[in-house]
């Protein structure tokens, strides 16, 4: 049995003539949308985070590509706790009246870092392509940075 003024989904509508009593409004999405926009939601949140949407198929980055980008990110993070480091020495030489690295070394460390880490975020969220040329990318980041300020 449906209440008076509902339409044939059971939805009430809001009117002037009700009493202040009654129910007045219903979110009018049925049940079964509800249900079957969950089941789909669902669906698409247990998709793994390494599958890529290829032409409608979802394609699967290889244990090589897996174990390549937990490289470059490793590699990543190493730089990032590098440049922290440095900036904690930096601070410490020049409360004791020492010298410290040096701010161009800081300054170095951390434009490299901010550089590899958008590099290895955008490997981590793009397409196979994309990912491979930007791991590369990050790799060649932290490797040059550690040749320029620790090895030449």
């Amino acid at each position: 049995m449906r209440p008076t003024g509902a339409d044939e989904n059971g939805a009430m509508r809001a009117s002037a003539d009700r009493g202040a009593d009654e129910v007045t409004t219903r979110p009018r999405i049925a049940a079964r949308q509800y249900r079957e926009n969950a089941e789909e939601h669902r669906e698409n949140a247990n998709q793994a985070t390494d599958a890529f949407h290829i032409g409608g198929e979802v394609r699967r980055l290889g244990a090589v590509g897996r174990a390549f980008r937990g490289s470059t990110g490793a590699l990543t993070a190493g730089l990032l706790v590098l440049t922290v480091v440095l900036v904690g020495v930096q601070l410490w030489g020049s409360g004791l009246g020492g010298v410290g690295p040096g701010w161009q070394m800081l300054l170095g460390h951390g434009l490299a870092s901010v550089a590899a880490l958008l590099l290895q975020l955008a490997a981590d969220r793009g397409r196979r392509s994309v990912a491979l040329w930007c791991s590369l990318a990050a790799m060649l980041v932290v490797l040059g940075t550690l040749t320029y300020w620790w090895w030449l």
